[in-house]
């Protein structure tokens, strides 16, 4: 299996008082925020099939990796000595991904299963928007300065399914 790909995220932080603590000598009062938004444009290759089935239940499962051109943008506001200000900033960075799925499904009739699974999707080189506080600061005079995109984070992506499928 395979296929071309558009896959937007978006992540916002907000209201942190506490990032003094994180970067120094920034003087923060209690507002800052920051938004992220990856425009991934790629393609996905990979294979799915049947692990094993016995009767009327089977373990079936897909494997899926991508690779993507990330048109990654950031967005930061500050509020320093009670003034706000505004930056951000844009990159492009290869990103690349991994989509994996497992279900045991039971067949109720010959069209209809019953499915239980687990599935994950990684996605590596994404801008999260914690990761860009490195990439904003202050001087001493207030102002706010951002020094491109970190796109150095990676983000997973998981959980249990519960579904049914339905063949016609």
């Amino acid at each position: 299996m395979g296929g071309v790909q558009y896959d937007p995220t978006f992540q916002a932080l907000n209201n942190c008082s506490n990032l003094q603590t994180l970067i120094q000598p920034i003087n923060f009062s209690n507002f800052w925020s920051t938004n992220t938004v990856n425009n991934l444009f790629g393609m996905q290759i990979g294979g799915q099939g049947v692990l094993f089935r016995i009767g009327q239940f089977s373990i079936e499962g897909s494997l899926k990796v991508g690779l993507y051109d990330n048109f990654a943008n950031q967005d930061t506001a500050a509020s320093l000595k009670k003034t706000m200000y505004f930056a951000g900033a844009s990159a492009n960075q290869l990103a690349y991904s991994g989509d994996g799925v497992i279900q045991l499904k039971y067949q109720v009739t010959r069209d209809v299963k019953l499915k239980l699974g687990y599935q994950l999707l990684w996605i590596n080189q994404v801008a999260l928007a914690a990761g860009q506080v490195s990439k904003s600061y202050s001087t001493s005079i207030p102002s706010l300065t951002v020094n491109g995109v970190n796109t150095s984070s990676s983000i997973l992506f998981q959980g249990g399914t519960v579904g049914f499928e339905y063949v016609f």
